[in-house]
């Protein structure tokens, strides 16, 4: 056929239609198409919309156009042109004889199922939809009414002294709102964000993700009317919180590994104890030890809460906040009780984690100063092999530890020279050795070394390799540090 420029005005009107899109589910054969030029001659510029919100055509506005019957293979994409009317440089269509043409903007909205609802952000676009019937030759004006409502959703922090960004938010309802029950939009950085709704009254679970990750909920029922605007606005309510730092000489609650030689090896602490959004709160401070629950603990705001000479272990701390019917805890945090930085005291054994023993070993030896004497197979003292003491710690982690130890080596002779080596390691890792041989031969020895204290086996140890006689070994200062 001749190819002809075929006019039809555009006319945006706020009229009252639903949300209909059944043209979009309509399946049909293909049938052979005529082809024209085509432009849509628009009466006046702008896009009709609420008396806040009406804004002029732009070079980037599509729309779609097809037949009613045809949606599914004959859709037009019109664009606006330099004249400021809509066109496209083919027009698809089944017969010339009369039929009913579709337009719809944006040209996007009824492509699929999904993009009914057409989730924007900020600036709303309405969706516009025009019916007309007649040839393709003689369409005459055509009228585009609103299909959508806005519902727009202003997010405000707490006292709406201020609005607050977003990133996220969801919308969804027991009752279809427009070929949806649910509409999300991310990749927000914004305090606005505005859905398309059909006519009607809906009620809607709404969730909002802050740009720091939470989350705040709020339901509301709103009624909403084609091309015009529903404004909800949210404050952002703040529920109470609370906040608290416990720390051991390994780690505090934020888990970072501080591990620091100023606190004690075996103590927790807890400081800084703090209550947000709310005058008054009950706390409680939940504990395990080793998986099993230990006596809760009340605190107050500003206490400072401790506890010294424990057992080394994993030791769990959550604080709970409570006011009235509403209930918050903070995570549970681990809190590894090392019993490092250690000192070592010659004149007694341990009290916890005792030192264990083998062979012949006297706390509190003073013959060459106050040190543990280890090894010395005389009088009663009949053990001439070897001879140590070792201690166990807790690591939760390979961890490397400074380990530093002073004393002396003693050789001996009876008949014959008799020699002696002591050896400081730390998890089976050498530390130091020393040795000495032949009668009051003393040797001094000051170990200073990083070694990886392992997890698997936490221990340090003095060994004495032979007690015969007087051989021995003295040690008189050690200590363990991150």
């Amino acid at each position: 056929m001749t190819m002809r420029k075929i006019f039809a005005t555009i006319i945006a009107l706020a009229a009252l239609v639903g949300c209909n899109t059944e043209a979009v589910d309509e399946v049909i054969s293909t049938p052979n198409y005529l082809t024209t030029t085509f432009e849509v001659a628009l009466d006046g510029d702008t896009r009709s919309f609420d008396s806040e919100l009406n804004w002029s055509w732009e070079s980037t506005d599509e729309i779609a156009a097809y037949q009613a019957d045809g949606v599914n293979n004959f859709l037009n994409k019109l664009t606006l042109n330099q004249e400021n009317n809509f066109g496209s440089e083919e027009f698809k269509y089944t017969t010339a004889e009369q039929s009913t043409f579709v337009f719809v903007y944006p040209y996007d909205a009824f492509i699929s199922t999904d993009k009914v609802g057409y989730v924007q952000t900020g600036v709303w676009t309405p969706t516009l939809v025009g019916t007309t019937s007649g040839t393709i030759d003689n369409l005459g004006t055509v009228t585009m009414v609103h299909a959508s409502a806005a519902f727009e959703i202003r997010v405000w922090d707490e006292g709406r002294q201020a609005r607050k960004a977003i990133s996220a938010a969801t919308i969804s309802s027991t009752e279809d709102f427009c070929n949806a029950t649910k509409a999300t939009v991310s990749g927000l950085n914004s305090d606005t964000v505005v859905f398309n709704i059909a006519e009607g009254t809906f009620p809607f679970d709404i969730t909002l993700t802050a740009t720091d990750g939470k989350t705040y909920t709020v339901s509301k029922e709103l009624t909403f009317e084609l091309g015009k605007r529903t404004i909800l606005n949210v404050e952002w309510k703040y529920p109470p919180t609370a906040s608290y730092t416990v720390y051991s000489s390994y780690n505090s609650n934020d888990n970072s590994v501080n591990m620091n030689n100023s606190v004690d090896g075996r103590s927790i602490y807890v400081k800084n104890i703090a209550i947000q959004h709310t005058d008054n709160a009950t706390l409680t401070l939940k504990r395990t030890y080793n998986g099993s629950a230990l006596d809760d603990v009340a605190l107050t705001v500003g206490q400072n809460w401790s506890a010294t000479d424990l057992a080394l272990g994993t030791y769990t701390f959550q604080l709970v906040l409570t006011k009235d019917d509403y209930t918050w805890s903070t995570p549970v945090s681990s809190i590894y009780v090392t019993g490092i930085p250690y000192t070592f005291n010659p004149a007694a054994n341990d009290s916890w984690n005792a030192w264990a023993t083998g062979g012949n070993v006297k706390w509190n030896n003073a013959d060459r100063g106050t040190a543990v004497r280890i090894g010395h197979a005389v009088g009663t003292d009949l053990n001439t092999g070897e001879s140590y003491i070792q201690k166990t710690f807790f690591v939760p982690t390979n961890t490397t530890v400074n380990v530093a130890s002073s004393g002396e080596v003693r050789g001996s002779r009876f008949i014959v020279t008799i020699a002696t080596t002591n050896t400081l390691s730390v998890s089976g890792t050498t530390v130091g050795t020393q040795s000495a041989s032949g009668k009051n031969a003393y040797k001094a020895f000051n170990y200073s070394k990083s070694v990886i204290m392992t997890s698997a086996n936490p221990t340090i140890k003095h060994h004495n390799s032979n007690s015969t006689n007087e051989a021995c070994t003295y040690v008189k200062t050690l200590t363990v540090k991150y």
